[in-house]
Formats: structure tokens, sequence, C-alpha cells
């Protein structure tokens, strides 16, 4: 009979236990939240800076403006191509004129355009001297 007495004092005094360390473990996760959100803003703030250096570079051609920031530039133009090979455009065109260089590109009304991920299949697979 007792038992059944203090059965409702056992479960209301758990309750309240619960509700008071719902409240205490909620302060501490907000406050920890607070630090971990200061320490990201301070990194966003870091990752902000380099990405507007990387920007600002007027000569940097294998990247280019998107919705995200900065992603590698999927096509070239003849001497964004030279730029990325190290080569001069009366190089480029001399490749792109021999048949047996296999170098991937298109010619539009005679503006040549590179697309970045064939010309780096293209270079794993030739060997080329270029004088």
């Amino acid at each position: 009979m007792l038992k059944e007495k203090l059965l409702p004092y056992s479960l209301f005094s758990l309750a309240i236990a619960i509700i008071i360390s719902a409240f205490i473990i909620s302060k501490g996760m907000e406050s920890n939240g607070q630090y971990v959100n200061a320490g990201f803003d301070g990194i966003s703030n870091r990752l902000s800076d380099i990405n507007n250096i990387l920007y600002q570079d007027s000569n940097n051609i294998v990247y280019q403006d998107s919705n995200n920031g900065l992603s590698p530039k999927d096509n070239f133009t003849l001497s964004e191509l030279g730029e990325y090979l190290h080569l001069s455009d009366s190089q480029l065109l001399k490749l792109v004129g021999d048949e047996n260089s296999g170098m991937p590109y298109i010619n539009i009304d005679g503006i040549y355009t590179f697309n970045r991920s064939a010309i780096n299949k293209w270079l794993e697979t030739i060997r080329l001297e270029i004088n």
C-alpha cells in the first residue's frame, strides 16, 4: 500500500529532475553554440579574404567567378591555354595545325576554345617536343 502512495510522488520528482536537467543542458549548449559560432565567423572571414586575394589576381586564368565563389575554369581561349601550358600562341597554333598532335579544340569562326578536362586528358597521353 505504501508503494502505491509513493509512486505518484516518485514520478513527479523524476519529471521535475528531467525538466531541470533539460534546462541546464540547453543553457550549456546555447553558450557553447555561441562560442562555436564565433569560431566559425573567424574562419569564414579568413576564407573570404583568401577568396578575394585569389579573385583580384588578374593573371589567374585557372579560376573563374561563379555563384559560390571561385571554381576551376572549364574552357580556355588560345592565350589562356598558352598561359596554362606555358607556351606561346604561335607554339599552340603549330600544335593545333599538326593533325598528329591530337590536341582537342573547338574552332568557331577562327576562334579557338579548349576544354580544360580534355586538355588535361590529352596531356596525360602525349609526348611532344616543341622547338
